[in-house]
């Protein structure tokens, strides 16, 4: 399903044995959820009961969260909805915004609404709830009867609203950080709402979960990466649609990685700063940077093999230079694109590594999604830091809610 094409660093014996006792590590603690979520049929039971009865308010479907909780679920609607309205992802709290996904209200007396936060207590998501509420109410006074909450199983302020409007609550198991949390119903409940079937993307996880020498692999080199003080790692990927799956990167390596102290509380070794880029758009744009910059950047390139047999472009060409396409598809030519941009960038002297994906099914989105949360997993567990949680995002939310009281 997933497999690295080539590399220009070449990682020693030891350095791989280092990585795959990390990686080893990592499913060897019982206290890590993510990894195990294979293992837990219920929450995929669950997910698809759930979609089943949203799908019941029709085919759309507003989702209000925010980090973990929306972009996974965004990449997963990129990739599967049958049209860009179909899912509504209400992530930030900036009223035009969402006033423009939302559209008339009246539109919105069918439909569905899901409010996920793992904590309960995620500020944007309950201010967009209760603005939302103000929007509809004039035409749907009871429109919570077609919502669906996701949060831990605890009391929090918004299972206490589910529980006082009699609106379902799904499970986000407490196990599971929020950007691990792509493969539990935050992300499958979506899926199975778009029409897939929330059990392949887990054979795709429990795939890469067998496939230890390929995450080992994926650690090492990222760990070389930094020794070759390479402080950007961009996440070139060779579709739009995975355009998202950038995004969920980033997050998933800032938060996990960027530490001040190791678990021992001694100063946390520096790491990468992620960029998210889209081939061959960026070619255009930030190409030129990366060609002829600084030398401090590993691109690692994600290309979709089934793209290549897409977008046939036919024999009689409209345009005479066009001639190197005839009979070719579109894909190809992403393709070439995509290679050619990995020859270049090997050639004056650019890190890169290049993994090729099977195809956009679930099995393979599943794969890999597990795969890069196991690959950050292991590199904390390299590099001695806590990879689950986030204590720098904690001081800005605490000022703004200072800034709100007036002190």
């Amino acid at each position: 399903m997933i497999k690295i094409d080539n590399t220009t660093a070449t990682i020693s014996s030891s350095q791989l044995q280092s990585a795959t006792e990390a990686c080893r590590s990592v499913l060897a603690n019982k206290q890590l959820g993510f990894w195990q979520l294979p293992q837990r049929p219920q929450l995929i039971a669950d997910s698809i009961r759930a979609a089943q009865r949203l799908r019941e308010n029709g085919d759309r479907l507003l989702l209000f969260g925010i980090g973990g909780s929306s972009l996974g679920p965004r990449f997963l609607a990129d990739l599967y909805s049958h049209s860009p309205q179909q899912i509504g992802i209400c992530d930030n709290a900036d009223p035009l915004y969402l006033e423009r996904i939302w559209g008339r209200a009246e539109d919105w007396k069918r439909g569905s609404f899901v409010f996920i936060s793992k904590s309960g207590n995620t500020i944007e998501t309950l201010a967009s709830l209760q603005r939302f509420h103000e929007y509809v109410r004039a035409v749907d006074a009871s429109w919570w009867k077609r919502a669906l909450v996701i949060s831990e199983p605890k009391d929090n302020p918004l299972t206490q609203w589910a529980k006082e409007k009699q609106v379902p609550v799904l499970e986000f198991p407490v196990d599971v950080g929020g950007r691990f949390s792509v493969l539990t119903p935050v992300g499958l409940m979506v899926a199975s709402f778009m029409g897939k079937k929330a059990e392949e993307f887990m054979q795709g996880a429990a795939w890469s979960l067998q496939h230890e020498k390929l995450a080992a692999e994926l650690v090492a080199q990222s760990l070389a990466s930094f020794e070759r003080k390479e402080w950007i790692t961009m996440f070139w990927t060779y579709s739009s649609l995975f355009q998202h799956f950038g995004d969920w990167m980033v997050q998933l390596w800032a938060e996990s990685l960027a530490k001040k102290e190791t678990v021992n509380g001694e100063p946390a070794p520096r790491v990468s700063t992620p960029v998210a880029a889209i081939g061959a758009t960026d070619q255009h744009s930030i190409i030129q940077q990366v060609m002829e910059g600084a030398r401090d950047k590993w691109v690692v390139i994600h290309r979709v093999a089934e793209l290549a047999s897409c977008g046939p472009l036919g024999k009689d060409l409209l345009i005479p230079s066009l001639k190197p396409l005839q009979n070719q598809t579109l894909g190809r030519l992403l393709q070439a694109e995509a290679q050619a941009t990995a020859q270049a960038l090997a050639h004056q002297g650019v890190s890169v590594l290049e993994l090729t994906v099977q195809d956009t099914s679930p099995s393979s989105v599943g794969a890999l999604l597990m795969l890069w949360q196991w690959v950050v997993a292991g590199l904390g567990a390299s590099l001695r830091i806590n990879a689950f949680d986030q204590p720098g995002v904690e001081l800005g939310k605490r000022l703004a809610l200072k800034i709100l009281s007036g002190q």
